[in-house]
């Protein structure tokens, strides 16, 4: 199992984590690539349920506030949930990207750029 510490992204501000009574039912980053281009990620457990609309709100602000041009976000081939999330967030889908997984399944390239 591949472990990552997010203390730098936290620290600089491009991490956080929803939590719910001690549980943690988020967590969510943008992983700078280059000036104005980073990518976004996100981890949702799926005892959020009750708390996602509050997740998604916290999450666009995020965004909203980041000084990033171009911030770009994959989805699961198949993951309606997560294409439908990526449009509600202010993504747009931009193609297939094949074999893109280490496991070689396909993946969905979705972006938000501010202009």
């Amino acid at each position: 199992m591949m472990t990552a510490d997010l203390t730098d992204l936290s620290e600089a501000g491009l991490a956080w984590t929803a939590e719910h009574d001690g549980q943690v039912l988020a967590i969510a980053g943008l992983a700078p690539q280059w000036e104005n281009r980073a990518c976004a990620w996100a981890l949702i457990s799926d005892a959020a349920g009750d708390h996602f609309l509050t997740i998604h709100k916290a999450v666009k602000r995020f965004l909203t506030m980041s000084e990033y041009r171009r911030i770009e976000a994959t989805v699961d081939v198949g993951f309606t949930e997560g294409e439908r999330w990526m449009n509600l967030l202010g993504f747009e889908y931009e193609g297939l990207m094949r074999a893109y997984r280490p496991d070689g399944q396909d993946m969905l390239m979705f972006a938000r750029v501010v202009k």
